[in-house]
């Protein structure tokens, strides 16, 4: 079954691709399990992060993931490791 992104999934997505696991209460691979998908597919996500703000990686993102970049690139570390958390509980 295909996985259907959600904004929490690209949300964890950009943190790992800015911040890897720093501050964050799961390493990658229960990350993906809690967001119900592989490792792989969280790991393409991260790289779409990466084009989004490079234009490197993966150059299909979503626009639902640019919106996400640009809504919380910004967004203090700390703040940003305690939506994570929240998100991946």
């Amino acid at each position: 079954m295909k996985h259907k992104w959600t904004e929490n999934d690209d949300i964890a997505g950009l943190y790992l691709y800015l911040y890897k696991e720093n501050m964050l209460d799961k390493k990658i691979e229960n990350i993906s399990d809690k967001l119900g998908m592989s490792l792989s597919s969280l790991k393409m996500k991260i790289s779409n992060f990466k084009s989004i703000a490079k234009g490197k990686g993966l150059d299909h993102a979503s626009a639902q993931s640019v919106e996400v970049y640009k809504n919380y690139c910004g967004l203090n570390k700390i703040e940003f490791a305690k939506l994570v958390n929240n998100i991946i509980k």
